[in-house]
Formats: C-alpha cells, sequence, structure tokens
C-alpha cells in the first residue's frame, strides 16, 4: 500500500467521525480491517502529521498513551481517573483569562485543557 492510500485511509476515519478519544492501536485496528498490510509505525507517524497539520488533537495526560481526537475546535476534555472514561466539554475562554493573556502580552491561538475527576457512572462510588 502506498503512502499517500495510508493517509487516505486516516483521512476517510477522521471524515466519519471515528477517532473520538483512541489510541493509536485502536487507530491502527481500525485502520487494519481495509488495510492488512499496514503497520504500526506507520499509522503513529501519519498520526502524528496529522496532528501537525492542525487535522487531529493529540490528548496527553489521560493515561499511560496519548490519545487521538478529530474534535479539533478548541475545547476542554473531562476525564475520568477511576474508569478512564473521556468527554468533550465545550468552553468557551473566560473574559478574565483572555484578559491575563493580553496583559502578558500571549497571541493566544488554541488551548487544550483537561479537568480531572469523576464521571457520573464513578462518582456514585467516590463518595
Amino acid at each position: 500500500m502506498n503512502k499517500s492510500r495510508q493517509k487516505d485511509a486516516l483521512k476517510n476515519l477522521i471524515k466519519a467521525g471515528k477517532i473520538k478519544h483512541i489510541s493509536a492501536l485502536e487507530v491502527f485496528e481500525l485502520l487494519r480491517v481495509e488495510n492488512p498490510k499496514m503497520s504500526i509505525a506507520t499509522v503513529y507517524r501519519n498520526l502524528n502529521l496529522f496532528v501537525e497539520k492542525g487535522l487531529l488533537l493529540k490528548i496527553e495526560g489521560a493515561g499511560d498513551e496519548a490519545l487521538y481526537d478529530d474534535t479539533i475546535k478548541p475545547h476542554a476534555h473531562l476525564i475520568c481517573v477511576k474508569c478512564g472514561e473521556i468527554e468533550d466539554l465545550d468552553l468557551d475562554i473566560s473574559d478574565s483569562i483572555l484578559k491575563s493573556l493580553r496583559e502578558k502580552s500571549f497571541d493566544f491561538t488554541n488551548y487544550d485543557l483537561s479537568i480531572k475527576g469523576h464521571c457520573r457512572k464513578c462518582s456514585s462510588g467516590a463518595n
């Protein structure tokens, strides 16, 4: 399989909305269904390329390995420390944060916010 077809296969997963908080190994398993000769190294390389190009978001700190998300608009993640569930949270940057960024002369382009705690399912056992 040539490199262009491998990238196209990943782009098709992104367009189909199938990359929601999943690991590189999970992406690899999805791609191998249609592309049995694809290697895990190719998946990592293309995921990193797509992150660099802004086509995917890489989520760090949600466990042992990075996860990938095809929702690239600015948003936060709610991460359950008990079960590992990740949920998107639409969140606008507050005026006070924007004011602080302007005071620091920081040119804000994007943000990555993870809020850790217990999801609805686990919170009943967490208290």
